[in-house]
């Protein structure tokens, strides 16, 4: 059996964006992402800040209801909280 070839890539890139002498690029960078894409996007984003959200405001009202029960000294063993 006799090794198979890798195929060349698709595209090769080009190098480093051609810029002036002062660093910043000709062209500016465009968003490639589809519009059907975009909207999708921007629901699963929204819906990942809400879950976040939703975390923090779960622990900060245990923590009240601890510190409420408990007073704000609270010393304990390691694993009986």
């Amino acid at each position: 059996m006799t090794p198979t070839r890798l195929m060349p890539p698709a595209m090769i890139p080009g190098g480093p964006r051609k810029s002036p002498s002062d660093g910043k690029p000709l062209r500016a960078w465009k968003d490639r992402l589809s519009r059907n894409y975009r909207p999708g996007r921007a629901v699963l984003a929204t819906q990942s800040a809400s879950s976040a959200q939703t975390k923090r405001d779960t622990a900060r009202f245990i923590a009240k209801v601890v510190v409420w029960w408990h007073g704000f000294f609270l010393a304990g063993i390691a694993g009986q909280l």
